[in-house]
C-alpha cells in the first residue's frame, strides 16, 4: 500500500513539473521553420521567463475570481542580470497608452479577452484576443518584445510594441481557439 502511495506521489510531481515548466523557454532547439516551441497561456499561473537582450523577460501570471467572473493578470518585467532591478515592461497600445498589467475579461465562464506569449525564433511575442461585442468577431493584436530605442526615447528601455493585427470572423470560434491559431502564425515584422 505504501509503495502505491509513493508511486502516485511521484507521478503527480512529474505531472506538475511538466505543466509548470511548459512556458519556460530556455532551450534553443526550436528551428526557424517550426511552429513556436513554447506557448504560454494565461492559465499557466506563476512566473515564466525567457532569455532576451543579455537578460531575461519575466512574466508573472495570476488570477482573481469571484462567483460571477474571473480575471487573469499578466505583468512583464525585464532583468538584465542576476540580482539586478526588475524593470516593468509595458504593453504599448499606442504612443500615449502604456499598460503595465494586462487583465483578461470574462462573463461567467465565457472568456471575452485573453492572451498568450508565443516564441518565434526565440523571440517573445504577446498576442491579445478580444471578442468584439457588436460583431462577435475576435480582434487580435500581436506585440513584439523589443528595446525602445528611438521609438520611445523618453520611455521605458524595454516594451511590447504592436506589430500586427488580425480578425477572425467565425462567430462560433472561442477566444482560446483564436489565440492558439494566431500563436502558430509567424509575425511578419
Amino acid at each position: 500500500m505504501d509503495i502505491l502511495k509513493i508511486k502516485t506521489a511521484i507521478a503527480c510531481c512529474v505531472f506538475l513539473l511538466s505543466t509548470c515548466h511548459q512556458g519556460t523557454a530556455t532551450s534553443a532547439s526550436a528551428s526557424a521553420s517550426a511552429p513556436p516551441a513554447h506557448i504560454t497561456t494565461s492559465l499557466q499561473q506563476g512566473m515564466h521567463q525567457w532569455p532576451a537582450f543579455d537578460g531575461k523577460l519575466v512574466l508573472v501570471a495570476g488570477t482573481s475570481t469571484d462567483t460571477l467572473k474571473y480575471k487573469r493578470s499578466l505583468t512583464f518585467y525585464f532583468v538584465e542580470k542576476s540580482g539586478a532591478e526588475w524593470l516593468h515592461v509595458p504593453i504599448v497600445q499606442d504612443e500615449a497608452n502604456f499598460t503595465l498589467t494586462w487583465l483578461s475579461i470574462s462573463t461567467g465562464e465565457t472568456t471575452v479577452a485573453d492572451a498568450v506569449v508565443a516564441l518565434h525564433d526565440r523571440q517573445p511575442y504577446l498576442i491579445l484576443a478580444r471578442r468584439n461585442a457588436k460583431s462577435a468577431a475576435i480582434d487580435m493584436r500581436t506585440f513584439k518584445f523589443a528595446q525602445a530605442g528611438d521609438d520611445f526615447p523618453d520611455g521605458p528601455a524595454y516594451l511590447f510594441k504592436p506589430v500586427a493585427t488580425n480578425t477572425y470572423q467565425q462567430k462560433t470560434m472561442s477566444v482560446e481557439d483564436a489565440l492558439k491559431k494566431e500563436a502558430q502564425r509567424k509575425p511578419t515584422k
